[in-house]
C-alpha cells in the first residue's frame, strides 16, 4: 500500500494567468489541491485570473518563469532554491521554457533528492527537440487522446508508459444542460449590443488572434446574409495586443457588407449567458486544438457547435454532436451545415460525454498523491 504524507506541498508552474484552457485548467487544479488538505503553489508572471487563484486558497510566486530568453538559467537556479527553500514535494510543469528550467534545475529525474515531476501538455507543439521536455516528467499528463496520440507519434512508443490522458474538465454548474438565460440579462446585453436582437447569434469565442479562424467567419456571415438567413456574427475574447488585426477584421467586415453584422464583445464573464442566447457557437481554429474547451462547454450545455473537425476538437464532435463537424477550411460545407441547424434540419446534440471540472481535477490531485506516496516508499 501506497503511503501518502499528510498534506503535501504542490507547485504548478506556468508563464502567466492571463487567459485560455491551460490557465484555466491551472487554476481549478490548484483549488482541488486545497480542497484536499495541500498546500497549492503557483509560480507565473500573474494575469487576469490571479486574483481568482489567491481568493481560492493557494499562493502566487510573481516570476517571469515563462520568459524565453539566457535568463532561463537564472530561474532555474532560483527554483531549485525555492523548491528546497518551501520543501516542495511536487512540480506540475505547463509549458516548455518553465520545463526547461526544472530541467537545468533537477535533470528532470537525474539529481536527487528532488521534487516528483508532472508535465501536462495542453497543445501540439512543433515537434523536436526543444518540445521534447514536456515528455520528460515522471507522468505526462495529456489533455486529450489526440495529444497523447501527437506525443507518441513524434516522440516514440517509449511514452507510452508514462502517459496519462485526463480530458479537460468542465465546470458543470456553469455550463449545465439545457441551461435558458433570464430576461434581465438578455435585455442588459441587448442593450449593450443592440444589433445582436433579433437575430441568430453565431458564437465565435477565443482571443483575437490570426489563428482562431475570425475571417472565417465574416466570410461565413456573408454567404448566409446571402442565403437569408438573419444573422450576427459575435466575436468573444480579448483582442489585446492584437489591436491591428482586430482593425484587419473590421475592414474585412466593411468589405463583405456586413460591418453591422459582426459585434465584437472583448473578454466576458458570462460565457454560459452567451452561449445559451446563441443560436449554434464554432470552432473554425486553422490549427488542431489540443482539445477545445470552448466546444465541450457549449456541448455540455446542449448547444449546437459546428467547427473544424480536427485535433480534440474532431473527438468531441464525433462523439456528441457528428452533425457539426467540418472539414477545415471548407466554407461551402460550413455554410451547408450552419444553414441546416439555423433552419430546423439538424438534430440538436446529445448529452455529452465530457467529465466535469471536479473528475478532472479529483483524478489530476490522485496523479500527484500516488507519484509523491511511491517516493516515498
Amino acid at each position: 500500500m501506497i503511503a501518502i504524507p499528510a498534506r503535501l506541498t504542490v507547485a504548478q508552474l506556468i508563464p502567466a494567468l492571463d487567459s485560455g484552457g491551460a490557465e484555466r485548467c491551472v487554476v481549478d487544479v490548484a483549488q482541488a489541491v486545497v480542497r484536499a488538505g495541500h498546500r497549492s503553489l503557483v509560480i507565473s508572471a500573474g494575469g487576469r485570473l490571479t486574483e481568482e487563484l489567491v481568493a481560492g486558497g493557494s499562493e502566487h510566486i510573481a516570476r517571469r518563469i515563462g520568459r524565453k530568453s539566457p535568463f532561463v538559467l537564472r530561474e532555474a537556479m532560483w527554483l531549485r532554491s525555492f523548491v528546497q527553500a518551501e520543501k516542495i514535494d511536487l512540480i506540475d510543469i505547463h509549458s516548455r521554457v518553465p520545463a526547461w528550467a526544472a530541467w537545468l534545475a533537477f535533470g528532470m529525474g537525474q539529481q536527487k533528492p528532488r521534487p516528483a515531476l508532472v508535465t501536462t501538455v495542453h497543445g501540439f507543439n512543433r515537434p523536436g527537440f526543444y518540445s521534447r521536455i514536456m515528455t520528460r516528467g515522471d507522468v505526462v499528463i495529456a489533455v486529450s487522446d489526440a495529444v497523447r496520440t501527437f506525443l507518441q507519434t513524434h516522440y516514440g512508443e517509449g511514452t507510452q508508459d508514462c502517459v496519462t490522458v485526463i480530458p479537460r474538465g468542465v465546470n458543470t454548474e456553469a455550463f449545465a444542460w439545457q441551461r435558458q438565460v433570464d430576461s434581465e440579462w438578455r435585455e442588459r446585453f441587448f442593450q449593450e449590443f443592440p444589433e445582436c436582437r433579433h437575430r441568430h447569434l453565431l458564437t465565435l469565442p477565443g482571443r483575437l488572434t490570426r489563428g482562431k479562424g475570425h475571417r472565417d467567419l465574416l466570410r461565413l456571415v456573408s454567404r448566409l446574409q446571402q442565403r437569408g438567413h438573419s444573422v450576427q456574427g459575435l466575436c468573444v475574447g480579448s483582442g489585446d495586443g492584437h489591436s491591428g488585426y482586430v482593425r484587419e477584421l473590421q475592414s474585412m467586415a466593411g468589405n463583405l457588407g456586413i460591418a453591422d453584422r459582426v459585434s465584437f464583445t472583448g473578454v466576458r464573464n458570462d460565457l454560459p449567458e452567451i452561449y445559451a442566447a446563441s443560436s449554434l457557437v464554432l470552432s473554425l481554429s486553422t490549427k488542431p486544438e489540443s482539445f477545445g474547451l470552448v466546444v465541450a462547454e457549449a456541448l455540455s450545455m446542449g448547444r449546437p457547435v459546428v467547427g473544424y473537425a480536427h485535433g480534440g476538437v474532431a473527438e468531441q464532435l464525433r462523439i456528441s454532436f457528428p452533425q457539426g463537424a467540418v472539414q477545415p477550411g471548407n466554407l461551402q460545407q460550413l455554410e451547408d451545415r450552419v444553414s441546416a441547424i439555423l433552419s430546423g434540419h439538424t438534430s440538436p446534440p446529445t448529452a455529452p460525454q465530457t467529465i466535469g471540472t471536479a473528475e478532472m481535477t479529483g483524478k489530476t490531485v490522485a496523479i500527484y498523491e500516488r507519484l509523491v506516496g511511491q517516493r516515498c516508499l
